[in-house]
Formats: C-alpha cells, structure tokens, sequence
C-alpha cells in the first residue's frame, strides 16, 4: 500500500483502475494499494462463519450510524489522527465479544433469583450479561 502525497493527479481519486490498482481515501489522504483477486473456490466451515460474522458487523456499525445517540457513543472512541472512524470503532465492537473475568457463585443457593456476580470487560462497553443454568443429565 502508497500514500500518494502533493499528487494533483491522484489526489481526492477513488475507485479501481483496471485490475491493476485500488484508490481510496484515508484520512484525507490517498491511498495506492493492488486491486484483490477474486476469490476462487468455495470457502471452508470456518471462514463462511468468519464472512457471516462481519456482514453482521458491518449491519450493526451501518445502523449505528443512523442512530444518533449510539453515533456519538462511538464518536468519542473514533481518532481520525489514525483514520480511525466511529464507523470502524462500531464494527469492532461487534467483533470483539466482552470477556468474562470472573464468575462468583457465592450468593448462588440454586434457587430462581439468587444472585450470580460476573465481572466482564469490553473494548467498548458492556451493557448486559446473562446467564443460564441448565441442569444436564449423564448418559447411561
């Protein structure tokens, strides 16, 4: 990838030339990179759930984007310094899951309603967890 820098001709150019090359604009810069091959082949188990996955990513930051509020949750993340966007900071969100750290059964009796304390951390934010109990039997 080349930044092109003080370019009257490149500059502000976006979109595929040919085969060859790809013009995109970063930053309020404009970036050279070799055009993607088209891919040949049917993709394994695990990258159709990795596509899925994104095309998931990419649906939530695009209606982030028109909600406002969530906007400028993610606004406050973004650093255009980087060419980092609060659209890339949504999608990220989405792809990266919040960790559990630390699950405290201590205040747990086994009975409906009794407390279940998590400690969970994000890179954005974490607004809920849930847990469910299920009881399983063995196998005879």
């Amino acid at each position: 990838m080349a930044e092109s820098k003080n370019n009257i001709v490149t500059h502000g150019l976006s979109g595929k030339v040919g085969d060859l090359l790809v013009f995109s604009q970063r930053n309020g810069k404009t970036i050279v990179s070799k055009a993607p091959k088209e891919r040949t082949g049917e993709l394994s188990d695990k990258q159709e759930v990795q596509k899925l996955k994104f095309q998931r990513a990419v649906l939530y930051a695009k209606a982030v984007m028109n909600d406002p509020d969530k906007k400028q949750m993610y606004e406050t993340m973004s650093d255009d310094s980087k060419g980092i966007s609060a659209y890339n900071v949504a999608v990220a969100d989405l792809l990266n899951a919040p960790k559990i750290q630390e699950i405290n059964l201590s205040a747990y009796t086994g009975n409906p309603g009794d407390t279940i304390r998590t400690i969970a951390t994000d890179d954005f934010e974490v607004v809920l967890v849930t847990v469910k109990i299920e009881m399983q039997t063995a196998l005879l």
